[in-house]
């Protein structure tokens, strides 16, 4: 069983004298006579026709945006392409892009098929796995034969699509619109080796496309990429003799979009080792060898931040060293664990374990890792990181002010470089948190915080990370995993609901006291509804929160001190955490004889009151309001015996009920 592979191969600069390259060329044309394509686009003019001697022709219709030569040099990559041969080609993201095709000089319809190429993507606007397109495919013979302007059906197709800001990522399909992807993301502008295999099977819809992303060159890799196998769509053993053609394609459809990218060095083969014939011919064994990663990369997948270290630790190994083993890096960002290890290290069993450090400031770098060592090929290793821009705030006053300040629907990043501390959990729902100059609500999630209580008086140490969304109030949502640092005293801010009222958004989310506040339905009992209270001639709400049980049904005190969470920046609305928050005061009055005497006295069991300019109130002598009326001349409350204050004309009066 052979197969096919599609190679696509980027790299970065060698140098190699040229009289060296054609001997490369030259035996390798002598040595691979299965080569059915070697294309480096040494071509002047423009690479359809070109006076018929190029062999590329149209693919189906499409006139437009005329595939073009890039403008930037042809691209290399080592033991493949060590130095751009000819040009390179054009591809765009156009509405209805030219598409051209070139034939092999023989079909493949058994077996495996090797096709190789260098690609360097530079754009794949907001494409995802949905609305994308495949640049490179291959095309089986048809029944009348494949001719200019004509179309048939399209395998192993290669595509490119968005998988985070300034990444991308692959993904191939035997010819649906199925794709099987890559894990790993990938950077624009720079240029990769991919093969793409066709492996013929016996039987129809079970031909398998396999994907390989930077492989050894010297064998076939074991682990693939990506790979599909499992869908049902038709597969080209079906087809009339087999795979003829390679194409390139670029463009729009009516709802996809294909990447924008620069191709070299296209080439189609029956064995992999045709692909790569300088790099399968045995080295010479007595030459020093260093081994390194092909790459280093820092970071999660998505990100590191300013000020912030990384460590990065890689395994160098070498073979028949004649002297130490040097390492320096040209980006003063990272820096290494060792300046140098002894040969004997390097090539040990185990090898020199070299860790490299970033402390990325959000300068650009383009660093690579050389190491290096006498009569060896000095390698370089490139290191990449991305960079989360992120806007530092000290203290959660200064939090809200930046949020005022920039667009949050571009999701900014705060960093938090003070501690914060818990004033309370809702639940699964939000925790609240505070510090010396401010409070927030941060959205409980689940997916990023590993501690599922967070308790009141939690520390979280400083670097707190995450976005601010406007959602009825500023609210956090944490990027990473808070760090716990021990605990901390909750402090509630004392402060009047007038102070509260005249600036509510320097009290939202924060812990305060309010002391000597009257409840207006003093008797009665704690329920779902928001309970009014008031402070001299302010009055607000008290919100219970989901999570809060132990208060309702407890008795309505008439005066207590109120201690909560102030949740809103509209109007007054106290939160307390718990019935332990609201601490009932007693009521001890003053008693003007006078007043009692013509105002307020019993007669018949009955308290009679006359003569009120304002709300009337009665209280017992725990404090608790038993009986209200509006302002009128006359009023009357039937009572248990017992002593009571009236309140009302401003004054509070002693009354015995006998």
């Amino acid at each position: 069983m052979k197969k096919l592979y599609f190679l696509i191969l980027g790299g970065g600069k060698v140098k190699i004298s040229y009289l060296l390259l054609a001997f490369l060329f030259a035996t390798t044309t002598a040595a691979t006579a299965e080569v059915l394509l070697n294309e480096n686009f040494e071509y002047e003019g423009t690479l359809l026709y070109n006076s018929g001697t190029n062999g590329w022709w149209k693919y189906a219709s499409n006139a437009a945006a005329e595939i073009s030569f890039a403008t930037t040099p042809a691209l290399s990559y080592p033991e493949y392409q060590p130095v751009g041969i000819g040009r390179s080609v054009q591809l765009t993201n156009t509405a209805s892009g030219q598409d051209l095709y070139k034939l092999f000089p023989k079909a493949v319809g058994s077996g495996d098929l090797y096709i190789s190429a260098l690609i360097n993507i530079t754009n794949v606007e907001d494409v995802t796995t949905a609305n994308a397109t495949h640049f490179l495919c291959i095309i089986p013979q048809t029944k009348s034969g494949l001719k200019d302007g004509g179309s048939g059906s399209e395998y192993a197709k290669l595509y490119a699509y968005k998988s985070s800001e300034g990444k991308y990522k692959l993904a191939v399909t035997r010819s649906s619109s199925t794709l099987s992807t890559t894990t790993d993301e990938y950077n624009y502008g720079t240029t990769y080796l991919i093969v793409v295999k066709y492996t013929f099977v016996d039987g129809v819809t079970n031909d398998i496309v396999t994907l390989y992303v930077n492989p050894a060159k010297t064998a076939e890799p074991t682990t693939a990429n990506a790979i599909y196998s499992s869908g049902n769509d038709g597969d080209a053993s079906t087809s009339y003799g087999g795979i003829t053609a390679i194409e390139l394609r670029q463009g729009q459809t009516s709802t996809k979009n294909a990447a924008t990218l620069t191709i070299d060095a296209i080439r189609v083969a029956t064995t992999w080792a045709e692909l790569f014939p300088s790099a399968t011919t045995d080295p010479d064994p007595k030459k020093p060898v260093i081994s390194a990663p092909e790459s280093i990369k820092f970071g999660s997948s998505y990100y590191v931040l300013t000020g912030e270290s990384y460590d990065v630790t890689v395994n160098i190994k070498g073979t028949n060293l004649e002297g130490d083993v040097t390492f320096a890096v040209d980006c003063d960002q990272v820096t290494l664990s060792a300046a140098s290890a002894t040969k004997e290290q390097v090539m040990s069993a185990d090898g020199f374990e070299l860790t490299l450090t970033l402390k990325a400031t959000g300068a650009t770098c383009d660093p690579k890792l050389q190491i290096a060592s006498t009569n060896a090929t000095t390698v370089e290793v490139p290191i990449t990181w991305t960079v989360l821009t992120t806007i530092d705030v000290a203290d959660l006053a200064e939090l809200r002010a930046k949020a005022a300040t920039v667009n949050l629907e571009g999701e900014p990043v705060f960093r938090i470089t003070n501690p914060v501390v818990v004033s309370y959990q809702d639940g699964d729902k939000y925790i609240y948190l505070q510090d010396d100059k401010g409070g927030i609500r941060m959205q409980y999630v689940s997916s990023i915080l590993s501690t599922t209580t967070l308790p009141t008086g939690t520390k979280i140490a400083a670097g707190l990370l995450g976005t601010v969304s406007d959602n009825f109030g500023y609210e956090f949502i944490p990027s990473r995993d808070i760090t716990i640092d021990g605990t901390a005293t909750v402090n509630a801010v004392t402060a009047t609901l007038a102070e509260i009222d005249a600036d509510k958004a320097a009290y939202v989310d924060r812990l305060v006291r309010i002391e000597h506040v009257t409840f207006n339905n003093a008797g009665g009992t704690f329920g779902t509804a928001q309970e009014t209270f008031s402070q001299d001639d302010k009055e607000a709400a008290l919100r219970l929160f989901n999570s809060v049980t132990d208060i309702a049904e407890q008795t309505i005190p008439a005066r207590a001190t109120v201690v909560g969470i102030s949740t809103s920046t509209s109007k007054l609305l106290i939160a307390p955490r718990g019935w332990s928050d609201i601490t009932v005061e007693s009521s001890t009055v003053a008693i003007d004889k006078a007043t009692i005497a013509t105002n307020c006295y019993t007669q018949a069991g009955m308290l009679i009151v006359e003569n009120a300019t304002t709300d009337i109130a009665v209280y017992n002598l725990t404090g608790i309001c038993v009986a209200k009326a509006a302002a009128m001349p006359y009023a009357s409350f039937t009572l248990p015996q017992g002593v009571y204050a009236v309140k009302m004309n401003g004054q509070t009066c002693k009354v015995v009920v006998k």
